[in-house]
């Protein structure tokens, strides 16, 4: 009989913990997890005693003692099986696993301090993906179902893309959607005069099972003198030429503005270090043809085309436009007096977009140094 043993001053306590509590479910621990937005987010570990776990599926059969952590230094988790690699591979199996249930729309945020810390989580809000966004989610999907393709052509099992769009475009939504989907963790660096230098250890470290994304990248090239540029570019060559080797796939997405400086992007858009570029939009014109359609019934079609055209040029998205119909529905509006204040709606975000675009364009202060 072999023996593991696992004390709870360890971070393995608890990922195993867990872990056993979800495939021995019959006997378990829950508790509330005060650390999360959600307060429906639960911690749940296996119940004190004497466990058999039998994964017939992984060839495993472990006994399992569980004791009450205490003070003292003994062990709280203990393994028994008949074989020492039975309990690594039950191990190894845990720290593998992403234990979270669907409805848990829950995502653990790692920002960078020096090193990666894990300091907040997000909520995941429920958003029906534009047509843009799920070109991104399918490519995303493929990454992570097909990691043979990758060991069969010898490559890193890593995958580099670029998301762009103009403000309030679903990018950083797509993101939290994508680490919620696959079950991954976020690390979230925006590229700063302090931060720039950090990519390349950023990368290194990042945690295992996450997603990097790095922001405002675009934003501090174009701050960065044209004599000095080169000199920027040569640092990232060093950052994206090194593979991260992660068993179950690492993804790295860089969010940007619509217009990349043309050596940027040319740059960037090697097969090797990004390779698909997706430009996202939540105001795809069909889109809003088919909800201005169905809210404004007995309109011309023309009208709702010219309507549609309208809101598409100004970037209105379609969850605005929801917002706009059931506050019109709730003052029992009717639908002929809805189409001027529909027009003005498209011209306030346009106006927005503007300043936003201003913002992010105008002249600061030098960022590169």
């Amino acid at each position: 009989m072999y023996t593991a043993k696992v004390y709870s001053s360890d971070h393995l306590y608890g990922k195993l913990s867990a872990f056993l509590a979800h495939v021995a479910p019959h006997a378990v621990i829950i508790a509330s997890r005060p650390d999360y937005r959600d307060p429906a987010y639960l911690k749940i570990t296996i119940d004190y005693g004497s466990h058999l776990i039998d994964l017939k599926e992984h060839g495993l059969k472990v006994r399992v003692e569980h004791k009450e952590p205490t003070k003292s230094m003994e062990a709280c988790l203990i393994l028994h099986s008949d074989t020492y690699e039975q309990n690594i591979a039950l191990i190894d199996l845990a720290l593998r696993s992403f234990i979270k249930a669907p409805e848990h729309r829950v995502v653990q945020i790692y920002s960078w301090e020096g090193a990666w810390h894990q300091r907040q989580a997000i909520f995941v809000a429920d958003h029906t993906p534009s047509k843009t966004q799920q070109r991104a989610f399918d490519d995303v999907d493929w990454f992570y179902k097909n990691p043979k393709f990758y060991h069969e052509h010898s490559t890193a099992y890593q995958r580099g893309i670029i998301l762009c769009g103009n403000a309030a475009s679903g990018k950083h939504w797509m993101v939290r959607y994508c680490a919620h989907r696959h079950n991954k963790s976020m690390c979230y660096l925006p590229v700063t005069e302090h931060t720039y230098s950090s990519i390349g250890p950023a990368m290194a470290c990042a945690p295992l099972n996450s997603i990097l994304v790095l922001d405002n990248l675009v934003q501090f090239y174009q701050h960065i003198p044209s004599s000095e540029r080169a000199v920027f570019l040569r640092h990232l060559e060093s950052v994206f030429n090194t593979a991260v080797h992660d068993p179950r796939g690492f993804l790295v997405i860089i969010l940007t503005p619509l217009n990349i400086p043309s050596e940027l992007e040319k740059f960037l858009m090697m097969p090797h270090r990004f390779q698909k570029k997706f430009e996202l939009s939540l105001s795809g014109k069909e889109a809003l043809t088919d909800l201005l359609t169905e809210k404004l019934p007995g309109e011309q079609a023309e009208s709702v085309q010219k309507i549609a055209a309208k809101c598409q040029n100004s970037q209105v998205p379609i969850s605005v436009l929801q917002s706009f119909f059931a506050n019109a529905a709730k003052e029992d509006i009717s639908v002929d007096q809805l189409i001027q204040p529909l027009e003005q709606l498209a011209s306030s975000i346009k106006d927005e977009r503007n300043v936003i675009d201003a913002a992010t364009s105008g002249n600061r202060e030098r960022l590169y140094s």
